[in-house]
Order: C-alpha cells, then structure tokens, then sequence
C-alpha cells in the first residue's frame, strides 16, 4: 500500500495488481469455506475484506 500517492489519489506501481491478487486469494478462500458450509464468522470477515479492496479501487483513479 506505499504506492498510493496521496496528493493525486492514483494509484501507481504494483498497488494494483498486489490489491487485486489480495481480492482474488480472499475470493477463493470465501467460497472454499461456503462450499463447506463452515466458520461463518471467517467468512463474514473475508467478506468485509473484499469489500474494502473494492472501495478503495472505486476511490482512487487508476493510472495506466
């Protein structure tokens, strides 16, 4: 997450692509545990995780 620049509110470098991958590995990890049908409370937590990488894709531009 060092390479959010602040001022701009773009992200830059590999921030993006380490913040998508994060989303992708939680995504797996979710329905994993929903296809076992357990630990209700990691999934409420993987979930609330994934929504937060979300929200900050959606707040910042992305540079190209």
């Amino acid at each position: 997450m060092s390479n959010i620049n602040g001022k701009s509110g773009t992200l830059t470098g590999n921030a993006i692509v380490d913040i998508l991958q994060r989303k992708v590995t939680l995504k797996k990890e979710l329905i994993h545990l929903r296809k076992l049908k357990v630990n209700e409370n990691k999934q409420t937590q993987l979930q609330t995780q994934i929504e937060e990488y979300e929200n900050l894709l959606k707040q910042h531009r992305l540079k190209k």
